[in-house]
């Protein structure tokens, strides 16, 4: 040990120094400084960051070093001052970079911005040995907290130059979402990139006064999982087809929570997670971005929305201003919605200023030991909450339109709580019709939400108005759309699911199993075989939920569910981290025989459908004639999905949730339709696939599909063809599907979603 330091710090600091060109003199003068004032590495690098901007003389010994030796000529160039709103529209991920992953020296981190004492180098300018096997081109598992990444820079960086433009760290695959916890700088050819300086992790509730931190400053873990995209090659700067993507986790003291969002019927909708081995209360949070960017610049900031000791919590549960109303805790916009930013009235408030919240959910334990926020799988939950009548837009609405009450419209614009506008079903209450000022008056809702307003107008009596009330209402419910999407499978502990021997092979099965990867296609074949517990040693290390190739056990859960008719609709299913062991169980059966009496009763049903439609001259015209005979002879099955509307329970009901429920009882939900035409289409040799998200219009769950039609992918929507033209919502692209539908990432491993859009 020299100085107080380790050999090896004393060395990294020597090469260091070396390559910065400090003669050993100087290098000397700085280590008896810090041997004399007790510094760490740490502290030695603030010092000499003091000095950067001073004259540069080397330290006598004893004093203070407040200045840098003379080879150090400038301070490193930093990442332009940007706000981290976020970015829509990612691209996928591709493989290659350089990084420098650091090594903790002397049990504190040593990676100051300008030191990096002790660093390993990791070559990943190429894909790394089995990338062809793996989501990203590295990936790091369980990284110090304190982990620094360098890239070797080959092409001049200015001043001005946003360092995000060449590397920058997201929280998700799509690189949609720039992580805020995030500091990079570039100098003298080295771009680092490492944990910010500042917590942004710190959240305080009101109620109870605590304040609890989930990172600490310079830490990775306020997320569970960063993606790392290199943006350009790092020799030249030309900008990469496509971005170089790594996956990294940092370690942690307490397992994150597996978090969902669902939205319900009623404008309202439910957090889900996992009940957290060692945890004893849950935190809902929210962190917004971009809300006041030019007061605030790069700032975000974490809240707490409810806690709770259970697994779920309603967004109708989460404490409001009472004269705010209902969801108002979801608010996400800045001043005007987007409704106010064209009314002249409300002009002194400024313009419509998105910002994007996100929420998650962190588990605390009894002593307030945090895990990282675990985000919900929905990053648009504010978009599909309901706030308030968007007042301009109804008035343009009401436009030419006379008093009586037969001109009461059907469909009201409502304002959203992401300040979004977007139209909704009325329901006008007939029993509540009073006389006022010469006129009548009664209260409306708009269905699918809690949103309630008031409206007066004309008719010639009281039992007139409530016979054209009845009529616009009855009418209004014609014209919302039929949905039903859900999640399709749950967490639960491992008693309640999956018994009998543990498999570790992959079977053999008479049904079709759909899989973007061998993990998925592993569990989805047991799964399908009947094998409820299956051990994912060969993929995951233990106390880990990300597979060495960047799987995450989550994303490919819910691939699996989702793509695979022959598992008969809803599951609950455990893994555990540390036995490696996954359970599931299909909700509708708990008899082993039953399950696969249905599987076979299912596949001869497809087989004689996909007979009775026979062979035709095209792909285009098989997907018709599919989606035409589903029209033809099945049914949207109102009576199970509102009693999930009422009860929260597909009891009674489970068959509406499968293939078996359209195919075999002759009605279904959205889900049903979906997995129904993917089951004829994979038999008439069309690969298909299932597609979750929502209605844009009252922000319910809903799902649909998507063909290979001569080679592109393309949307239809038979649900809703059967209710409507049968061919409104058949192989249209993204781009014409989004007016009504959204599209979420739910329904296949994140890294294979660019795989299936239709461009």
């Amino acid at each position: 040990m020299g100085y107080g330091w380790s050999d090896e710090a004393v060395d990294g600091f020597r090469r260091w120094a070396a390559q910065m060109g400090w003669p050993a003199d100087v290098q000397d003068s700085w280590l008896r400084s810090a041997a004399a004032h007790g510094w760490t590495a740490q502290e030695m690098v603030a010092e000499i960051r003091k000095g950067l901007d001073e004259p540069h003389v080397a330290p006598t010994q004893g004093a203070a070093p407040h200045h840098v030796p003379p080879a150090q000529q400038q301070a490193p160039k930093k990442s332009r001052k940007r706000t981290l709103a976020w970015v829509f529209g990612g691209i996928g991920a591709a493989v290659a970079a350089v990084v420098v992953v650091a090594v903790a020296m002397s049990g504190a981190s040593l990676m100051g911005e300008l030191l990096h004492v002790g660093a390993v180098r990791i070559d990943a300018s190429k894909a790394g040995p089995g990338a062809e096997d793996r989501e990203f081109a590295n990936v790091f598992v369980g990284v110090d907290r304190d982990q620094e990444f360098l890239f070797d820079v080959g092409f001049p960086v200015g001043e001005d130059d946003d360092l995000g433009e060449i590397v920058e760290v997201y929280l998700d695959p799509q690189l949609t979402m720039p992580a805020p916890d995030v500091s990079s700088y570039e100098f003298r050819g080295q771009l680092s990139v490492s944990p910010s300086s500042f917590s942004i992790g710190k959240i305080a509730e009101d109620g109870d006064g605590y304040e609890l931190q989930i990172n600490q400053n310079g830490e990775w873990g306020l997320f569970d999982r960063y993606y790392l995209a290199v943006k350009k090659d790092l020799a030249t700067g030309e900008v990469l087809p496509e971005p170089v993507v790594s996956l990294f986790t940092p370690k942690a003291e307490l397992d994150s929570p597996v978090a969902t969002y669902e939205a319900r019927d009623g404008g309202d909708g439910v957090f889900r997670w996992n009940a957290v081995e060692g945890a004893t209360r849950y935190v809902l949070v929210s962190l917004g971005y971009g809300a006041h960017e030019q007061e605030y610049g790069t700032s975000s900031r974490v809240e707490v929305l409810a806690t709770t000791d259970g697994t779920q919590i309603a967004a109708s549960d989460v404490p409001t201003e009472e004269w705010m109303g209902r969801n108002s805790a979801f608010v996400s916009y800045v001043g005007n919605s987007e409704d106010e930013a064209r009314d002249p009235d409300f002009a002194d408030r400024g313009p419509y200023s998105a910002r994007t919240a996100l929420y998650g959910v962190v588990a605390m334990t009894a002593d307030d030991v945090p895990s990282a926020v675990a985000l919900v799988n929905q990053r648009d939950v504010s978009a599909g909450l309901p706030v308030k009548v968007a007042g301009y837009a109804l008035r343009e609405v009401m436009v030419g339109r006379t008093r009586d009450v037969a001109d009461l419209p059907d469909q009201v614009p409502v304002t959203m709580a992401d300040g979004s506008t977007t139209v909704g079903s009325v329901e006008y209450a007939v029993g509540s019709v009073t006389e006022r000022f010469g006129g009548y008056e009664t209260t409306f809702s708009v269905l699918g939400s809690t949103v309630v307003d008031t409206v007066a107008f004309t008719a010639a009596s009281v039992e007139a108005a409530q016979a054209a009330l009845a009529e616009i209402n009855a009418r209004s419910l014609a014209l919302r759309a039929n949905t039903g999407g859900m999640s399709l499978y749950s967490y639960v502990t491992p008693d309640l699911v999956g018994g009998g021997e543990t498999s570790s092979t992959l079977p053999d099965v008479p049904y079709p199993v759909f899989a973007t990867t061998d993990l998925g296609r592993f569990i989805a074949t047991n799964f399908v075989a009947g094998n409820f517990k299956v051990s994912l040693a060969d993929f995951f290390e233990p106390g880990s939920r990300v597979s060495g190739t960047g799987v995450d056990i989550d994303d490919v859960i819910g691939e699996v569910v989702t793509q695979n008719p022959y598992l008969l609709g809803l599951w609950n299913v455990s893994y555990s981290q540390s036995t490696r062991v996954l359970y599931g169980q299909p909700v509708a059966f708990t008899d082993l025989d039953t399950y696969r009496a249905d599987q076979a009763a299912l596949k001869v049903q497809v087989e004689d459908v996909v007979a009775r439609i026979g062979t035709k001259p095209s792909q285009r015209d098989t997907v018709r004639a599919i989606n035409d005979w589903l029209v033809a002879n099945a049914d949207y099955h109102h009576t199970a999905w509102a009693q999930v509307e009422a009860q929260n329970s597909t009891a009674g009901f489970e068959r509406a949730w499968s293939a078996e429920g359209v195919l075999l009882d002759g009605a279904g939900v959205c889900v049903s339709y979906s997995v129904a035409f993917q089951a004829l289409a994979l038999e008439a040799g069309i690969e298909a696939v299932n597609v979750t998200g929502r209605s844009r219009a009252d922000g319910v769950g809903h799902e649909w599909s998507r063909a290979k039609v001569d080679g592109a992918w393309l949307n239809l929507d038979v649900t809703w063809n059967d209710g409507a033209s049968a061919d409104r919502w058949l192989l249209v692209t993204d781009a014409e599907l989004d007016a009504d539908h959204v599209v979420d990432t739910d329904w296949l491993v994140d890294s294979q979603l660019a795989a299936y859009t239709t461009g």
